[in-house]
């Protein structure tokens, strides 16, 4: 069952601007540039409801550019990012996915 959105932070003319968002599927976007009030622009984190925790670049919402990825059983991801999906790792610890 879905949530309820929210937002903690600073708002600029009734827009999201920097802070914590919490998406209705329980994913929460931490960043200082929010567009369109709910995705996340440049650098922040965004933790997922499977406990897995992105760090890096943000482009409208999705993981775009140089960023790490730690996931729920300990193993790390870190490498280039294009559309949410990595493109290309520079390194990999832990278990294979």
């Amino acid at each position: 069952m879905a949530g309820q959105a929210t937002f903690v932070g600073q708002f600029d003319h009734g827009a999201f601007v920097s802070g914590t968002y919490t998406a209705p599927d329980g994913t929460v976007f931490t960043g200082a540039s929010f567009s369109c009030s709910t995705m996340l622009e440049g650098l922040g984190t965004a933790k997922y409801p499977d406990k897995s925790l992105y760090s890096g670049a943000f482009k409208r919402g999705v993981p775009e550019g140089d960023g790490r990825v730690e996931y729920a059983d300990g193993s790390v991801l870190t490498g280039v990012f294009k559309g949410g999906k990595v493109s290309e790792w520079t390194t990999r610890k832990g278990k294979e996915s």
